[in-house]
């Protein structure tokens, strides 16, 4: 049996504003599992699970990947003149510090979902339940790991005791993402009493950030030496593509759904794995395309 997953009353406004949530899906005796833990740990039997809210205007959902303690999600951009990728992903660590190796083990676990031929931008959030210091070992292993290179946000510390503070709770970003802004809820009457306290019922405060794109240069020069031929047999598989479509209903049923994620996600794995002349000659096409039904 599968679990329905309703998302929390207070998150409505942000429903209202077009967002759409993606939740993990996962069996029924894990979510039994980790409710019996929380029982036993906090008094609640009571089973917590993770989501990515996305605005569904703006982004088509090309497919989406549940980990042990991991959610994934690929997104591409919609009616935008350069469209871009982005892979968010998010976790919740093993909530032990002493049991760094085990956080290593699914942190590498996530990050390696993003496939070899994916060429956008990576978000990477969540709960590490550890603190990232220069030097540390789950830091050590954001660093030399193979699959993504990433960066921290300067986030604040997000767990308190009366009198101490963590930084628990990351965001992580590949390198053509930009910080410009950071949320941090940390302060001195956190720092008094602790977490939760009578304006937080969690144990950790919420942290977060605003990212823009660094401008890429490109090479005036990238479409110059492809030849018709090659230019003539993007087109055609890009028109096949377009062919094979699933062709849009209203309302969308959730097999609907995933007919259009899988073709989405095809599209885009071979796009993203063609040499990057081709591929800058691919998505040429596409936003001419786009440029012409507006």
């Amino acid at each position: 049996r599968a679990v329905d997953w309703r998302l929390p009353k207070w998150m409505e406004p942000l429903y209202a504003a077009g967002y759409v949530g993606v939740t993990q899906k996962s069996a029924l005796k894990d979510w039994d599992r980790q409710a019996e833990r929380n029982k036993r740990v906090l008094g609640k039997r009571l089973a917590t699970g993770l989501a990515i809210l996305y605005r569904e205007q703006r982004f088509q959902l090309d497919d989406e990947i549940t980990g042990n303690r991991s959610l994934s999600i690929f997104l591409s951009e919609t009616n935008a003149e350069d469209p871009q990728t982005y892979a968010v992903m998010t976790c919740h660590l093993e909530g032990n510090q002493e049991y760094t190796e085990k956080q290593r083990m699914q942190f590498l676990s996530l990050v390696k979902k993003v496939p070899p031929s994916f060429r956008g931008h990576v978000i990477v959030c969540g709960d590490f339940n550890n603190e990232c210091l220069p030097g540390s070992s789950l830091m050590e292993c954001i660093e030399t790991q193979k699959f993504v290179k990433l960066q921290e946000v300067p986030t604040g510390p997000s767990w308190a005791e009366p009198g101490s503070a963590l930084r628990l709770d990351h965001v992580l970003h590949s390198d053509r993402l930009e910080p410009c802004a950071v949320y941090d809820k940390m302060h001195d009457e956190v720092l008094q009493t602790g977490l939760p306290n009578a304006t937080c019922p969690s144990d950790h405060l919420p942290v977060g950030a605003v990212f823009s794109i660094k401008k890429r240069a490109r090479s005036p020069d990238l479409l110059a030496d492809l030849s018709d031929e090659v230019k003539a047999s993007l087109t055609q598989k890009l028109e096949d593509f377009t062919a094979q479509a699933p062709a849009p209903k209203k309302p969308l049923t959730a097999e609907d759904k995933l007919e259009l994620q899988a073709h989405s996600a095809r599209k885009r794995q071979w796009v993203e794995g063609l040499p990057p002349a081709h591929r800058a000659f691919v998505k040429s096409i596409e936003k001419g395309n786009r440029k012409g039904t507006k």
